[in-house]
């Protein structure tokens, strides 16, 4: 796939404004939601809440049971780094397409959910150290399945929602706590870096090291500004959000991602390999009239959602992180644009609704 050179005379002041009026219409529900602010998070039923801890900690060890024998193999190939990336963007798959493997890809969404299940656990019960370093663990599954697509989102967004989450519960953490989960970020942390560097240097190796991690941070706000001034023609359709209404009530041929990148760069000389944020991705499909009404309802509701953010349930509180996935993961590009995560929102959702009302069933509760 050809890199498109950046345009830096496609800079505009209105291209600007619009960026950051729409993005801060998807940052003030999550501002709104200042841990400093909650004076009471409302006990869990406990029960419940292990029940659903000890299904994360099953699937957090199956997905490396099943992951990391193909990543075995893949690098007992012989292949590049970037010769594996190539591949992979082509079609190239190193496992079979079934359902076994879209379960294992389905739990891997709830990496950020599992991440705040163990800070809840961490600070509001009496769970034993192992129980939370397992649920813990079991949230890195992300790190092993994107590493077989030789990706790197994994590696950067894991510590990205490890600390949303420790913001989230430092109010409620002991100092000891506190101290632990940021030496334990740091930990990680520095493993994905040494992870990262290597895969982003086979990736853009001609630039240097360093530059080909800042070209890798620092492009997205210049190829929205180029996205803006394209004049695609947008069909506003609302599978392109959320595809599972394509999958469910479309039939015919789909285009791969592969093929779909294809023709946007032959059409339009876009390159849907170059991020340019959530807002950037949106605005190849909705006019700009009609993505910004859909912010300013998206901000409207979830305002009226998180209007009294001082006493909280567990619920809001993972509704607040799936909210926050799609500016964070939104740095790159809207990741939530496949079937499988919006079954994950469906199921977020559900999950938060659960956690949201006084659950009978296992009826010991915590503080």
């Amino acid at each position: 796939m050809p890199y498109a050179r950046l345009d830096w005379t496609k800079y505009s002041f209105e291209a600007s404004f619009y960026f950051l009026g729409t993005l801060l219409l998807f940052l003030l529900p999550i501002m709104k939601f200042d841990s400093n602010n909650i004076q009471l998070v409302k006990p869990v039923n406990l029960g419940l809440f292990n029940m659903i801890a000890y299904i994360f900690i099953f699937f957090g060890f199956a997905v490396y049971v099943y992951f990391v024998p193909i990543l075995i193999g893949m690098l007992s190939l012989g292949n590049s780094l970037v010769n594996l990336r190539a591949l992979n963007e082509m079609g190239t798959i190193y496992y079979d397409i079934n359902i076994l493997f879209f379960v294992m890809s389905l739990f891997c969404q709830f990496c950020p959910i599992v991440i705040t299940f163990y800070f809840y656990s961490l600070a509001f019960t009496n769970n034993s150290s192992v129980f939370n370093r397992l649920l813990l663990f079991s949230s890195t599954a992300c790190f092993v399945s994107d590493l077989t697509a030789v990706g790197r989102t994994g590696l950067i967004m894991w510590p990205m929602y490890y600390m949303f989450s420790y913001i989230l519960f430092r109010k409620f953490l002991s100092d000891q706590n506190k101290s632990k989960a940021i030496n334990l970020l740091l930990i990680v942390a520095s493993i994905c870096v040494l992870i990262f560097i290597p895969i982003t240097f086979s990736r853009y190796g001609d630039r240097g090291v360093m530059l080909s991690l800042l070209h890798y941070i620092g492009s997205q706000f210049g190829y929205f500004n180029e996205y803006y001034q394209l004049p695609i023609i947008k069909d506003n359709n609302i599978s392109k959000m959320f595809p599972i209404f394509k999958f469910m009530f479309e039939d015919g041929q789909r285009l791969s991602t592969y093929e779909t990148s294809i023709l946007m760069f032959n059409t339009y000389g876009v390159n849907l390999n170059q991020f340019a944020t959530f807002i950037g991705h949106f605005i190849l499909t909705y006019d700009k009239l009609s993505f910004l009404v859909i912010s300013l309802v998206y901000n409207l509701i979830l305002y009226l959602v998180f209007i009294n953010n001082k006493v909280v349930s567990f619920g809001q509180m993972i509704l607040i992180t799936l909210v926050s996935q799609i500016p964070l993961q939104g740095i790159f590009y809207y990741m939530m644009a496949w079937t499988i995560c919006n079954i994950y929102m469906i199921l977020t959702i559900l999950l938060s609704l659960l956690f949201s009302k006084k659950i009978r069933l296992f009826s010991k509760k915590v503080r």
